[in-house]
């Protein structure tokens, strides 16, 4: 079955870094858009499905981390990578904690694909189930913050987190009341929520044989 390129969207507002970048993605059949503001990204996001965003470390007033957790509440699947010019050193600790890569300038053209690859390959990882939106009620305690469930997955799910969290721990203890459950998930992204006052979060629950199973039997049950 023939599977579209990978989209890519390069979120960057000087010029010749922005070409810099996708001169080098268009090496492979990748199909590459360019913004050059935030308006602009969001709008892209709007027409078109991405799969992967590289902003540089600032796009006007924006920082690159706030463009990509702002697009992962439309497109909660997005991989990114933030390219710097290497003076940003605790926005990368903080892109390290939202699954988010970072590349140092000047670009290793190589380097830069394979990081690229291993970015996009990691979507499909994460979408090897199915996920299914989630019509009733389920409340969650994620570590120790209340919650809601929004959509299911045998691999992880996306919460709902009644309070204003910007930066969630890497990992987490998902707690549902009802069916009576507890489950360690790794965080994948985190946002801000629509309304402003919550954030929204996408987490892969962690690989273990004790937990697996009764994962699998509480997906099934949820509607």
């Amino acid at each position: 079955m023939h599977r579209r390129p990978y989209h890519v969207l390069v979120a960057e507002d000087h010029g010749p870094k922005r070409q810099e970048i996708v001169s080098v993605l268009r090496r492979r059949e990748y199909s590459v858009v360019a913004s050059a503001s935030p308006a602009e990204v969001a709008d892209t996001l709007r027409r078109w499905p991405v799969d992967l965003l590289i902003t540089g470390s600032r796009l006007g007033s924006w920082y690159g981390l706030q463009i990509i957790l702002t697009s992962r509440a439309s497109q909660p699947d997005l991989a990114a990578i933030i390219v710097s010019d290497g003076d940003a050193q605790s926005q990368q600790l903080d892109a390290g904690r939202h699954h988010v890569a970072v590349a140092d300038r000047p670009l290793m053209p190589e380097a830069f694909l394979a990081l690229v690859a291993e970015r996009l390959a990691a979507i499909n990882r994460r979408q090897r189930w199915p996920r299914k939106p989630v019509t009733s009620y389920v409340g969650v305690f994620v570590s120790g913050l209340p919650g809601r469930l929004v959509d299911v997955s045998y691999g992880g799910c996306r919460l709902a987190i009644e309070s204003i969290q910007d930066v969630l721990p890497p990992t987490v203890l998902m707690s549902f009341p009802e069916p009576p459950i507890e489950v360690g998930a790794e965080l994948i992204w985190s946002a801000l929520g629509a309304d402003g006052a919550s954030c929204v979060a996408g987490v892969s629950v962690t690989s273990d044989l004790e937990w697996e199973p009764l994962w699998r039997e509480f997906v099934d049950q949820i509607q």
